[in-house]
């Protein structure tokens, strides 16, 4: 027998979306759809707004008065869960990351491209 599609206690998920330039975290729950044959989002929450550079969650007032095992704690999303961490903690693991390299360069593969079917084709004559 497989596992049960729907949870007698609220079982949430956290994901982040994106809208007009800020982060959110949102919890949701889904069910088993047997017309549909497929899971739907039964239940959504509203959980707060997340510092992308620092992955600090800020959580709202709601949720917090829904879930007070939270309030007064500093969280961050991580791994799709909020953690309990100091900001002393999150300041060293920010401080031991190493830029990439990669972030400063620039690929010019798509432009010589052009540019060589430009020549070969005779356009940069005309």
């Amino acid at each position: 027998m497989g596992r049960p599609r729907i949870y007698d206690t609220p079982h949430f998920c956290l994901h982040t979306y994106v809208r007009k330039g800020h982060t959110y975290v949102e919890a949701y729950r889904n069910e088993w759809d047997p017309e549909k044959k497929r899971s739907r989002i039964a239940q959504r929450k509203y959980v707060g707004v997340l510092d992308t550079t620092t992955g600090r969650a800020r959580l709202g007032k709601k949720y917090l008065s829904e879930n007070p095992q939270y309030e007064g704690k500093i969280l961050y999303y991580e791994d799709k869960q909020l953690v309990e961490r100091t900001p002393e903690e999150v300041q060293e693991e920010l401080d031991k990351r190493v830029p990439s390299p990669l972030n400063d360069v620039v690929s010019y593969g798509a432009s010589a491209a052009c540019w060589l079917v430009a020549q070969q084709s005779g356009m940069l004559e005309d």
